[in-house]
C-alpha cells in the first residue's frame, strides 16, 4: 500500500480509516503494508483501532508492516505504552 490518504488519524477520521483497512485486509495475502509519512497527528481511538487491525492480521497469518511514523506520532505511541505493542518500521 503507498501512503494512507489522510493527514491525521482521529475519532473524526477512524470511520473511513476502518473501512479502508477492512478492504486492505481482504485483499491482502500475506503481508499488509501501511506508509504513515503523510499523517502529522493520530489519537487514541486510531491507535486503538491499530491495535486491533495487529490482532485480526495475526488471526489471518498477515504480516502487519507500519512504517514511516513521524517523531510527534512516535511521542503518543509512547505516551500511551503502545509502542511496545505496535512495531513501527521507520526508513
Amino acid at each position: 500500500m503507498s501512503e494512507l490518504p489522510y493527514n491525521k488519524l482521529t475519532i473524526y477520521e477512524v470511520e473511513e480509516f476502518y473501512k479502508l483497512l477492512v478492504e486492505q485486509v481482504e485483499n491482502a495475502e500475506s503481508k499488509l503494508e501501511l506508509d504513515f509519512t503523510t499523517i502529522e497527528k493520530i489519537d487514541m481511538v486510531a491507535i486503538q483501532l491499530l491495535l486491533s487491525l495487529q490482532q485480526t492480521c495475526k488471526n489471518k497469518s498477515i504480516q502487519l508492516i507500519l512504517k514511516n511514523f513521524s517523531s510527534e506520532l512516535l511521542h503518543t505511541l509512547k505516551a500511551s505504552g503502545c509502542d511496545k505493542v505496535l512495531e513501527v518500521k521507520n526508513d
